[in-house]
């Protein structure tokens, strides 16, 4: 059955992670990612990029939130980060890591900001 994800996901600027392993990811002491509320579920797009040895999958998604603070728009605008997606069974899938980071756009309108996120990695979300 194809993986289906929440409305919800968990960020953290790339220079704030100490490693990332499978699913699971730690972050600098003291440090703490960021949960934001989509306001529907998450859809994740990906296709597989052929590169001989070096197959990939490219991954992007967007989502339209409620307008978040200023300082939470000022951290992720235009940056790299760790992404946490929560799936419907309640487990996390993560995407990028400190090697192949996500890039994530944030683009503010008057009561919505939408969320581009884009990423390369060599596992798919859906296996």
């Amino acid at each position: 059955m194809k993986k289906q994800f929440g409305n919800l996901f968990y960020i953290v600027p790339v220079e704030k992670v100490v490693s990332v392993s499978g699913n699971s990811v730690v972050i600098k002491d003291e440090e703490e990612m960021d949960l934001i509320l989509a306001e529907n579920d998450i859809e994740l797009n990906e296709v597989l990029t052929k590169a001989g040895a070096n197959d990939y999958f490219k991954q992007s998604s967007s989502a339209v939130t409620k307008s978040v603070s200023e300082s939470i728009i000022k951290k992720y605008r235009k940056s790299k980060v760790v992404i946490q997606l929560k799936t419907t069974e309640g487990d996390l899938y993560t995407l990028g890591n400190t090697e192949v980071p996500v890039r994530v756009e944030v683009n503010r309108s008057v009561r919505v900001d939408k969320w581009n996120i884009t990423c390369n990695s060599d596992r798919s979300a859906f296996n």
